[in-house]
Order: C-alpha cells, then sequence, then structure tokens
C-alpha cells in the first residue's frame, strides 16, 4: 500500500473525533482514548511505511502525520488528566490534515 492509501483523510478524521470525545471524560478515559488514538494514527504511519520506505518518507500526510504524533508526545498524563491546551492543538492538527 502507498503512504497516500494509509494516510487517508479519513485516519485522521477518526483520531480527531476520538481525541474530541476525551476531553469531557475522567482523567483515566480520557488517557485511554488518546493513547488508543496515538497508537491508530502510529499503525497508520507504519502501515504507510511499510512499502517503498524512500517513496513514503516523502509524503506531504506523512510527514504532516509525524509533525502531529510529536504534538501527541509532547502531553503529559498527570495524575489531574491531560493537558486540555496541547489537546486542543492536535485536534486543530488533525482538522487540517484531514
Amino acid at each position: 500500500m502507498s503512504a497516500p492509501d494509509e494516510l487517508a483523510p479519513s485516519v485522521f478524521e477518526e483520531a480527531r473525533a476520538r481525541i474530541q470525545q476525551c476531553r469531557d471524560a475522567d482523567p483515566e478515559e480520557a488517557k485511554r482514548g488518546f493513547v488508543a488514538a496515538m497508537n491508530d494514527l502510529i499503525a497508520a504511519r507504519n502501515r504507510a511505511l511499510a512499502g517503498d520506505r524512500t517513496a513514503a518518507a516523502r509524503d506531504p500526510a506523512l510527514r504532516q502525520l509525524n509533525a502531529i504524533l510529536s504534538l501527541m508526545a509532547s502531553i503529559e498524563f498527570p495524575q489531574s488528566g491531560l493537558h486540555r491546551k496541547r489537546m486542543d492543538q492536535v485536534v486543530e492538527a488533525l482538522a487540517r490534515a484531514s
């Protein structure tokens, strides 16, 4: 599969919807949903890279996804919950990507 197939707008839309659902959840549920969305995005990235890594690495959607994953990884999970501002930034980045 090529990077564009694996990184279709729906991949970003599904992750964005899952993260938006986390916003009103209790901290533990929010953390689980956020991690699940991140894992889905990582899996999509890995599938995109499974074929021709050189071609996939040049794909703008993959570069955008890597930037989003970096932002997601920067969110710490304190006991009091996720950093809402960073979560909003991730949702905005996913909206632009879809």
